[in-house]
């Protein structure tokens, strides 16, 4: 689905995953630490700005859908399944009782993800969203166990057209087994075309059982 983008993002999380391999042979991977997604805008990228605007609060779930398979994603639901909406004692009983489950298992290409786009297949071809006045994203997550890592983003899909004007990341995160917000401060970002709006990603270095995460409340504030 990523085509030369996944070059372009999720190399490292291959380099990690090959290096991952090598070192096990020597030693142990306790005390390695790797870095997760770093991303910056490719300097000769057309950047358009979008036609269509809105102004926040914007629920991303309004304008964008859960459509963009990275990974092992790509694979099937052999390697991952996302339930969306999902009910259940999981969910934060602040909201309307529903979240989305996100589960991921050890694939080969050791990583997986998953992007909110405007439409199945947008990864840049046709414009995004425009959105007013947005300061920052924000979003409630957990793990199952409370050990699951994961990196969340907001823009950085580049090299088409209609790339992503913006990226901005949380870095790697380690979720608990409660309900907790979390905050992607956009001040300084240029939200003029919007493809990607939110992505999550796992690598099987640091889930190496896999992981299963809970998300809800995704907004753009």
């Amino acid at each position: 689905m990523i085509r030369t983008k996944q070059l372009d993002m999720y190399l490292i999380a291959a380099i990690s995953t090959l290096c991952a391999a090598v070192i096990g042979s020597i030693g142990s991977l306790s005390s390695i630490v790797v870095p997760l997604l770093v991303v910056e805008p490719n300097q000769g990228n057309n950047i358009h700005i979008a036609e269509h605007r809105v102004s926040v609060p914007l629920d991303v779930d309004s304008l964008f859908h859960p459509v963009g398979w990275m990974g092992d994603s790509e694979l099937g639901t052999k390697y991952i399944t996302l339930t969306d909406p999902y009910s259940g004692d999981s969910c934060p009983t602040q909201t309307d009782g529903h979240c989305i489950k996100f589960q991921v298992k050890p694939g080969p290409s050791g990583w997986a993800g998953i992007y909110w786009l405007p439409e199945e297949n947008n990864w840049g071809d046709k414009p995004g969203i425009r959105i007013v006045e947005g300061a920052k994203l924000t979003f409630w997550a957990k793990g199952e166990t409370g050990e699951e890592v994961a990196e969340f983003i907001a823009g950085g899909i580049y090299g088409r057209s209609y790339s992503d004007s913006f990226r901005a990341s949380t870095g790697r995160v380690s979720l608990t087994s409660r309900w907790k917000e979390y905050a992607i401060d956009l001040t300084d970002k240029d939200l003029s075309n919007v493809v990607g709006a939110f992505a999550c990603v796992v690598t099987r270095l640091e889930n190496p059982a896999g992981a299963t995460l809970y998300l809800d409340s995704i907004r753009y504030e």
